[in-house]
């Protein structure tokens, strides 16, 4: 599915900043909403959520990626 326009090939959508002492573990959790995935639609002029294959990465900053997960967004 080729998308409609251009959109970054990573967007910063949720974060948290958590400190660890060497060893410790913590579980934290985001929920994403349709916000998350909008983008401005530049010939429509609205906010829109393209369909298509999002990948939603857990990283420890922007070169270290700890998980990912693939989603699709249909209408």
């Amino acid at each position: 599915m080729e998308p409609e326009f251009d959109r970054p090939v990573k967007e910063l959508k949720r974060f948290a900043k958590v400190k660890l002492l060497p060893e410790e573990t913590k579980e934290i959790g985001f929920e994403l909403s349709w916000r998350d995935f909008a983008a401005f639609h530049p010939a429509k002029h609205h906010w829109c959520v393209p369909e298509g294959n999002y990948r939603v990465i857990l990283a420890a900053n922007a070169a270290t990626e700890i998980d990912s997960r693939q989603i699709t967004i249909n209408a």
